[in-house]
């Protein structure tokens, strides 16, 4: 299933849309994308943050050209812990993806880098605008994760085994 959702001024989970597809590939994320454009028309301003995979990327750079579009930090954690087997830079890795300021995110980078250059690196080859908020070129509204279209994922997940016309 894939899905957008939104948050209100409360941070209340809105969903916007959802598809049921046999598959995460280019064509089911470039289709829904289109039916989510269809939906809303042209936003300004527009940002969306997800898991960074290879078909939602594909399919925004496709429909939705001028939005902006960033990594989820939980998400690259994650991957930092399962590539390096350590978490020891988490704490940094936090403080520099949530910073406000250019000087506080290079002071916290820069203890990453003295205590896993390897992981400085990586974190890096993403590039600083997809992961952090001082870096991100649009609004992002303080949203850092896609966590809340994984909320919704897993509040739909056991209606996923009824058939489509139940669901």
């Amino acid at each position: 299933m894939l899905c957008v959702v939104a948050l209100d001024a409360n941070n209340h989970i809105y969903p916007i849309a959802f598809a049921i597809v046999d598959s995460e590939n280019h064509a089911s994320w470039k289709y829904f994308m289109m039916k989510l454009k269809e939906a809303i028309g042209v936003v300004d301003n527009l940002s969306f943050v997800s898991d960074m995979h290879a078909s939602i990327i594909h399919a925004l750079e496709l429909v939705f050209p001028d939005a902006y579009h960033d990594a989820c930090y939980h998400h690259i954690s994650m991957n930092v812990i399962a590539k390096f087997k350590t978490d020891h830079c988490h704490k940094e890795m936090w403080n520099a993806a949530y910073a406000f300021r250019k000087s506080k995110f290079h002071r916290f980078f820069n203890n990453i880098k003295q205590m896993d250059p390897a992981i400085a690196q990586y974190l890096e080859g993403i590039g600083f605008d997809k992961w952090t908020r001082v870096y991100f070129p649009g609004n992002r509204y303080n949203v850092m994760t896609s966590n809340y279209a994984e909320s919704f994922n897993n509040k739909t997940r056991d209606a996923r085994t009824f058939p489509v016309t139940t669901f």
